[in-house]
C-alpha cells in the first residue's frame, strides 16, 4: 500500500460507462448524440426519436454531474428544435413548442436523477469505508490480479501496513469478493486476531 495514511476510497476512475477519462467519455457521449440527432432528422417529425438522447444525457450526467447533463440537455433539445422547425404538421407552433417543452422536462428529470443516483453512490462508498475504521481487527482491499493492498483501515495501518502482498496473503483472514469504485473485482479480508 503506497500510503499507510489513506482511510478513503479513491473517486471512481473505470466506472459504467468506460475507463478512458472524463474528456473521452464526455467526446463519445457528444459524438453519440449527433448520430441521433441525424437518425432522428432521416426519420422525419412522424418518428421521433429524440427520447433516444437520454442515452448520451445518462453517459454526460455519470460521467461530469449535474452540471454537464444540463449542457447535453440544452444541447439536444436545441438540436431537436432546430431540425424539426419546419418539420412539424401542428396548425399551431405552440403545440411544436409543448413538445419541446415536455421532451426537455423529461431531460432535466432523468439528469436529476442520474446526478442524485450517482451522489449516492459514492456517499455509500463513504458509508463502508467509515464502517471498516471502526472495526478492531486490520481489514484490507487487495485486488489480487495486480498483487496489491488497495486500502487498509485504521488497526491495518499501526499494525501491518508495511507488508508485502505475499505475506499478507499468508495470515488466516475471512475474505470477500467485492467491486471497488474504479470497477475492479477486489479481494475484502478481516484478518484473524492470533
Amino acid at each position: 500500500m503506497g500510503n499507510p495514511e489513506q482511510s478513503a476510497l479513491p473517486e471512481a476512475g473505470e466506472d459504467l460507462f468506460g475507463r478512458y477519462g472524463f474528456a473521452v467519455t464526455l467526446a463519445c457521449a457528444g459524438v453519440l448524440m449527433c448520430g441521433i440527432a441525424s437518425i432522428d432528422k432521416l426519420t422525419g417529425y412522424d418518428l421521433q426519436l429524440g427520447i433516444l438522447h437520454l442515452i448520451p444525457i445518462a453517459i454526460a450526467t455519470w460521467a461530469g454531474g449535474w452540471g454537464w447533463g444540463m449542457a447535453f440537455s440544452v444541447a439536444a433539445i436545441t438540436g431537436w428544435l432546430t431540425i424539426f422547425r419546419g418539420a412539424h404538421h401542428y396548425a399551431s407552433n405552440v403545440y411544436y413548442y409543448w413538445d419541446a417543452a415536455v421532451l426537455f422536462g423529461t431531460f432535466v428529470l432523468f439528469v436529476a436523477l442520474m446526478a442524485r443516483l450517482h451522489e449516492e453512490l459514492r456517499a455509500s462508498d463513504a458509508r463502508f469505508v467509515n464502517v471498516l475504521e471502526k472495526l478492531d481487527g486490520p481489514v484490507y482491499v487487495a485486488d489480487p490480479e495486480r498483487k496489491e493492498v488497495l486500502y487498509g483501515n485504521r488497526r491495518f495501518r499501526e499494525t501491518l501496513a508495511g507488508s508485502p502482498y505475499e505475506a499478507l496473503a499468508q495470515h488466516r483472514a475471512r475474505e470477500c469478493a467485492l467491486s471497488w469504485p474504479d470497477g475492479r473485482r477486489v479481494l475484502l479480508r478481516i484478518l484473524s486476531e492470533h
